[in-house]
């Protein structure tokens, strides 16, 4: 921005001053030429219009706004109105985010003040500079929220430290990634009995853990092979996803069967993932351990972690 400036003894020239950029300093031009730099930060040597050589510096006013005041000969020379102070309170609610925001608070707080000040000192409407200055302002706040959840989620992706998740009432332990929450639903088996189901779930790097469990009816397992009450609960996982089984094989947890599997299948919005799973079956207790890892994320050493360290505990 370029403010002209009528100066003693240089009658008829140009002469102007040029607000500093985000990539230029502040300029004081003479006619068109930027003016000679002399020994100090900011000072200038001038050749009036009689030919004498005087000194003349551009130095701040006050260091939020960006209109400097010049001086030439020991005089003051304003190139601005100051901003009225219902002005200043308008750009500078910006610097609320510096009480509550931390660093990123003063980063996005300083950002919008810095704009808010120039934008008053533009040459737009009055109207158009307070409607400017307010989205300004919005849009560090919103840029403030934005980059605080992202900050957070970085710190805790990368300094985030194994959980063991352990249940009383489940009789099991796991160590996972991130701690998992539990949640319950009623069911009711074909025999009319009710039961509990409880899920624990969790989600980090976008790989999701779960681990159910629930106490089938001793009609319902007693009866049969334990191996065919496993197969049957993995049917009804890949039938509940509509998914197509890639491979599975028998295993064992101490001395209780399990099977372990995975599944190929899709999510509501088409996109793929994969299901890794291991079921065992306790007594009359059904556990299944659940990974979901979606098409493009490798499945590191959490996963591997989450699978191995399953234990549970021994019948009451």
């Amino acid at each position: 921005m370029r403010y002209p400036v009528f100066v003693d003894g240089f009658e008829g020239r140009d002469f102007a001053v040029e607000l500093a950029g985000f990539f230029s300093s502040t300029k004081l031009v003479v006619d068109g030429t930027p003016a000679t730099k002399g020994r100090k930060a900011g000072e200038y040597v001038l050749t009036r219009n009689d030919g004498h050589e005087v000194a003349a510096s551009v130095q701040q006013v006050f260091f939020l706004d960006p209109v400097p005041q010049l001086i030439v000969e020991g005089k003051i020379y304003q190139l601005a109105e100051p901003l009225r102070w219902y002005q200043w309170v308008w750009s500078g609610i910006p610097v609320l985010l510096f009480i509550s925001g931390g660093a990123l608070g003063a980063l996005w707080g300083a950002f919008g003040l810095y704009l808010n000040s120039r934008l008053f000192r533009s040459k737009l409407n009055p109207v158009v500079k307070y409607g400017a200055t307010g989205m300004i302002t919005a849009a560090a706040a919103l840029l403030f929220l934005g980059s605080a959840m992202l900050f957070n989620r970085v710190i805790t992706e990368l300094f985030a430290r194994p959980v063991t998740v352990q249940s009383a009432a489940g009789r099991f332990s796991v160590v996972a990634p991130i701690d998992l929450k539990e949640q319950t639903e009623e069911v009711t088996w074909p025999t009319g009995d009710v039961a509990t189901v409880h899920t624990f779930l969790g989600e980090r790097a976008g790989i999701a853990y779960f681990i159910t469990y629930a106490d089938y009816p001793a009609s319902l397992v007693r009866t049969r092979d334990p191996q065919d009450v496993l197969e049957a609960s993995q049917d009804g996982v890949i039938l509940s996803i509509d998914g197509t089984f890639v491979d599975g094989s028998a295993i064992t947890l101490g001395d209780h069967r399990g099977l372990e599997f995975k599944v190929d299948a899709k999510d509501e919005n088409a996109k793929p993932y994969q299901l890794r799973a291991r079921l065992y079956l306790v007594g009359l207790r059904l556990y299944q351990v659940f990974v979901v890892v979606p098409a493009g994320v490798e499945a590191g050493k959490d996963v591997d972690t989450f699978f191995s360290s399953f234990a549970v505990a021994t019948e009451p």
